[in-house]
């Protein structure tokens, strides 16, 4: 994701630059010398939501990360990263417009594929068709696409859900394999646990729709359909997926990272402050509550009060132990 909008259009830092750009989101480039510079950072990762979104939390000595500063927090950021001497570069100052200019671009390039070739990835998939991969599409329309790939393919495609979110969507997949007697080796593929990661989910497609047509003229495809059971679920997290999809020019819904459960709230200057979510990646029990996560319900990677906290996660695990019994 960070690929797609990183521009390079770094600006020189000064006060008036800091001040011009305060009522934006604005995307900064951070490189930390040393491990007293990383610490603070990461400080800043786990706990301040409000003032900053990092892209990628920081981890190693001399490694560039991206960070978002809300608006109306670029002077209190830029304040504190002098008092830790920590340098930076602009490389947007307006993370908004870019988006809107994005969507723009996106909707003037739709334009240009008539409906037929639409129509024909969504509704008439065969062996030649090529996955329109034009623009992201709804979680509505993703599973409308492979409940008709189970139509049209049902000798290898099953689709199933493992079952429903905190907003009560299913959670649909597909198995792809030949349907044999006895049981095989499982292979399970997901995408799309972080709500903001559109690309993932359909790169989770492609794969889906390149298994599918490679099977009947690749005979190694072929073969490993009829040796494996290969579960792919493309969009783990649907409520959060289709929430960002709401106001795609708005980088606090655009960049929504978490599900959608139920709020929660912490206590700030003797106030509660309620937010929404957990980070379901840091939701599973293998080193539940370590570095990485916070308890700060507020967090971008809040791990939930508990493991498995969230129905999401429970299904994911009762599914995994479903497959190791089998």
């Amino acid at each position: 994701f960070v690929s797609n909008i990183i521009q390079y259009l770094a600006v020189k830092k000064s006060a008036s630059v800091v001040s011009g750009i305060e009522r934006n989101y604005t995307v900064l480039r951070i490189t930390p010398i040393n491990i007293e510079q990383i610490q603070f950072l990461s400080t800043l990762y786990l706990n301040d939501d409000k003032m900053a979104d990092f892209w990628k939390p920081p981890t190693r000595i001399n490694e560039t990360i991206h960070v978002m500063i809300n608006p109306g927090f670029m002077k209190k950021f830029d304040q504190l990263l002098n008092e830790k001497s920590i340098s930076y570069h602009i490389e947007m100052n307006d993370f908004a417009q870019y988006l809107k200019n994005k969507e723009k671009m996106v909707r003037q390039r739709n334009m240009l594929y008539d409906n037929d070739k639409e129509k024909r990835f969504w509704d008439d998939i065969n062996r030649n068709s090529n996955i329109f991969l034009g623009k992201y599409n709804s979680y509505d329309s993703i599973v409308r696409w492979l409940k008709n790939l189970e139509r049209r393919y049902h000798n290898i495609v099953t689709v199933n859900s493992i079952g429903t979110t905190a907003e009560e969507r299913f959670i649909y997949g597909v198995k792809l394999g030949t349907k044999n007697v006895n049981s095989k080796p499982v292979i399970w593929i997901d995408a799309g646990i972080h709500a903001r990661e559109w690309v993932a989910i359909h790169t989770a497609l492609y794969l889906i729709q390149q298994l599918i047509t490679e099977y009947y003229s690749n005979p190694k495809i072929t073969e490993y359909l009829s040796l494996l059971d290969i579960y792919i679920y493309p969009c783990l997290n649907p409520d959060g997926y289709e929430y960002t999809q709401t106001k795609p020019n708005d980088p606090s819904v655009r960049l929504w990272r978490k599900n959608r459960g139920p709020t929660n709230y912490e206590w700030e200057n003797g106030k509660k402050r309620y937010c929404r979510g957990v980070d379901l990646n840091r939701n599973f029990a293998f080193h539940f509550g370590e570095i990485g996560s916070s308890s700060s319900p507020c967090s971008n990677v809040y791990r939930g009060k508990y493991a498995f906290s969230e129905p999401e996660t429970q299904l994911i695990f009762f599914n995994f132990f479903f497959f190791t019994i089998l």
